[in-house]
């Protein structure tokens, strides 16, 4: 449908033009003889029409001798014998015509100078008409590509504004997640000297859970790289902490290959995952799995299946973790990323792939 509309709109779009032509061609020619027939009262029809037919040839055939050296005009030489060409064609097409039509077939020498001369004032006339034709079409159409290119600009800084906007969301949330690193810490601390001679599992569990947060708190710059065997170590307490609340271990099996000492990532972006099997999974109906692999060309691909918790009667709040994710990811790897999840009530999967 789109494109039936598109090609009416183009014919009627043609279809003015070549009216405009038309009119202003009749212009022309009712403007020019109405010259001629006041000054010797008289005018030949045929004769005229033949040499308008022959002009207006001129004239498109110029339009199209510059058209055709547009993007090739570091070469005049080559344009200048083409025009001289040109010049020549139509100068023998006017002689010959002339020949043609003229009843004395003796011409004097001065009546084939004076239309030698006539002929070559009209070819000049016409190619210049054609000359300036050119330039006011080259320039309305250098005017709407500049003005489509605007356009394309205006909406590629949209799209970075918007861009911009969702990471500082992404930031902000992440930020309202950090307190102050002092102040926790010293709890921390202080909770693990007390409770470490009666529970050495929770004493075990607050370390563990240091750790990720001193990670989280350090590399929470939005600059910030780390080694992807950091990031990894960091899922690997992760797991252990919810092993030891849970009494049940290996409830999350992790599998990772590759060189992930050599390449960076931005931090908290398989943590987030992992993290999200915990909040909505349900490892007692099956045990969740994880697979990391990172190749020698720097691809890292994650993938996750764990099994969906019961839906409950109570509405549960929209969670935001993998939304934010997603932003932070499109603001620094931009299109070298590639995020899915699926589920079909029972399971859920998680495909992420990023080129670093």
């Amino acid at each position: 449908m789109k494109m039936s509309v598109r090609r009416r709109s183009s014919l009627t779009g043609l279809s003015t033009f070549r009216l405009r032509h038309l009119w202003w061609w009749a212009a022309l020619l009712l403007y020019e003889q109405s010259i001629v027939f006041a000054a010797h009262q008289q005018l030949d029809i045929g004769k005229t029409v033949l040499y308008y037919l022959i002009n207006i040839g001129l004239f498109y055939t110029h339009v199209s001798l510059l058209n055709a050296f547009h993007g090739d005009l570091q070469q005049p030489l080559r344009l200048t014998v083409y025009v001289l060409v040109e010049i020549v064609f139509f100068l023998m097409l006017k002689s010959l015509v002339d020949q043609l039509l003229t009843s004395d077939p003796h011409w004097a020498g001065q009546d084939f100078i004076e239309l030698m001369a006539l002929n070559i004032y009209r070819i000049v006339f016409f190619m210049g008409l054609a000359t300036l034709f050119w330039a006011a079409s080259s320039l309305s159409d250098y005017e709407r590509k500049m003005t489509a290119s605007e356009i394309a600009g205006l909406e590629a800084e949209k799209k970075a504004l918007l861009l911009e906007s969702k990471l500082a969301i992404a930031e902000n949330a992440l930020l309202r997640q950090q307190v102050n690193p002092h102040l926790l810490f010293n709890v921390l601390n202080f909770i693990h000297t007390t409770i470490h001679r009666r529970s050495r599992k929770s004493a075990e569990m607050i370390i563990l859970l240091t750790d990720t947060l001193r990670f989280s708190l350090e590399s929470g710059s939005p600059e910030r790289k780390v080694a992807v065997s950091d990031e990894i170590e960091q899922l690997r307490n992760l797991i252990k902490i919810h092993d030891i609340r849970s009494g049940i271990p290996n409830q999350v099996v992790l599998s990772v290959s590759g060189p992930i000492g050599e390449f960076q990532m931005i931090p908290l972006v398989l943590i987030t995952l992992v993290e999200n099997i915990y909040k909505h999974g349900d490892q007692s109906i099956s045990k969740a799995c994880i697979d990391i692999k990172l190749s020698a060309s720097g691809e890292l691909s994650f993938f996750s299946k764990n099994a969906c918790k019961r839906s409950s009667p109570f509405a549960r709040l929209k969670s935001t973790g993998l939304i934010n994710l997603r932003h932070r990811l499109e603001h620094f790897y931009q299109d070298r990323f590639l995020l899915i999840t699926d589920s079909n009530g029972d399971h859920f999967e998680t495909r992420l792939t990023i080129q670093l």
